[in-house]
């Protein structure tokens, strides 16, 4: 035990918080090789409780020192990369087990490493890249320095050279002597994979929709619209993106609101009921028009929404070849299902 050891208070309590106030206390107090010796010790362990106990042969720590609310190892980080880095050369200082395990390095190694040769694709030591993502690069740090926290997504490069779609969240510690970034990591691979069988699903949603030529809509639970084919929002003078998410009764004449309200509960009981209403166009024109709907289930009998066509009350007779369409219509409410299905669950995959 060393004869003087100099008061060290510990905020953030955790890890990475215990290193660097003991090294700066050293630092701040000339005692150079103490805070090097105290360092090349600290990289041999990864637990709270060793970092405490090896730090207090150097100082005497006070403030917040909780074990089982400090261990960046802990349970409920089990699915997070955490990651302290250096703001200035952006060097790895510390790293928990799990951002380790997902990139296939010790944490030792890690510690070795700075954030360009995680990236993918890689970026030299000096920050050299594109200028697009110099660009982006700046962007962030600007958000991060302006609110001190900044979320966004990229991605990681694993030893075996796999990249990995991560979402990364850089905050900065709210006492500025904290002079580190700490970086929390999550791999997004399945939002991703979701993504991108949600886009197929619409994709083949598109193709049945124009199959019946007619205008298409469908929307969730909730009333909410998740889908307008572009024949159905030309009809009412919008754009399709203008539409989804949108209630649909955002597009209905206030009048009949009641009416659509009644034609929801019908829905949710299974029932096929085409209905005459009034829509309301872009520029406020009031249209009649004849709505299809048919409501959809899960495997579960639970139900997920509906999806319908909708044609001019003055062309019934397009109505009518719309039901002669009978194949049609099932395969657009088997895609309408699928569709319907992974917007309300998005993480679920194949």
């Amino acid at each position: 035990m060393r004869p003087f050891r100099p008061v060290c208070r510990v905020e953030r309590e955790d890890v990475c918080d215990v290193r660097f106030r003991v090294e700066q206390t050293l630092r701040q107090l000339k005692g150079y090789s103490q805070a090097d010796e105290f360092m090349e010790r600290a990289n041999a362990y990864s637990s709270y409780d060793d970092i405490v106990r090896l730090a207090s042969e150097y100082v005497e720590l006070t403030g917040a020192v909780r074990p089982e609310q400090a261990d960046t190892d802990r349970a409920d980080d089990s699915d997070t990369s955490v990651f302290l880095l250096d703001p200035v050369s952006w060097k790895i200082l510390d790293a928990n087990k799990t951002a380790a395990e997902r990139l296939g390095y010790s944490v030792e190694a890690l510690t070795r490493m700075n954030v360009g040769d995680l990236a993918s694709p890689p970026m030299a030591p000096n920050g050299s890249c594109s200028p697009e993502a110099r660009e982006r690069n700046q962007s962030i740090l600007r958000e991060l320095s302006y609110r001190g926290r900044v979320t966004f997504e990229s991605g990681h490069r694993r030893s075996d050279a796999t990249r990995i779609p991560v979402e990364v969240e850089l905050s900065v510690p709210k006492h500025p002597r904290q002079l580190a970034v700490l970086a929390t990591v999550r791999d997004i691979s399945e939002r991703k994979r979701a993504l991108a069988a949600l886009e197929r699903a619409r994709e083949q949603l598109s193709v049945a929709a124009d199959e019946l030529g007619v205008a298409v809509g469908m929307q969730d639970g909730n009333g909410i619209l998740c889908y307008v084919n572009n024949a159905s929002a030309e009809m009412i003078e919008y754009e399709s993106n203008e539409l989804v998410g949108k209630p649909a009764a955002a597009v209905i004449h206030g009048e009949d609101h009641l009416v659509l309200q009644q034609q929801l509960k019908k829905r949710r009981h299974g029932i096929l009921d085409p209905y005459e209403i009034r829509s309301v166009t872009k520029t406020g024109k009031i249209l009649h028009v004849i709505t299809a709907p048919v409501p959809l289930f899960d495997a579960d009998d639970t139900y997920r929404g509906s999806i319908g066509t909708t044609t001019l009350a003055t062309d019934r007779f397009s109505l009518q070849r719309t039901h002669q369409h009978a194949a049609a219509m099932q395969h657009l409410v088997e895609w309408g299902t699928e569709f319907l299905a992974r917007t309300v669950d998005p993480w679920r995959h194949d």
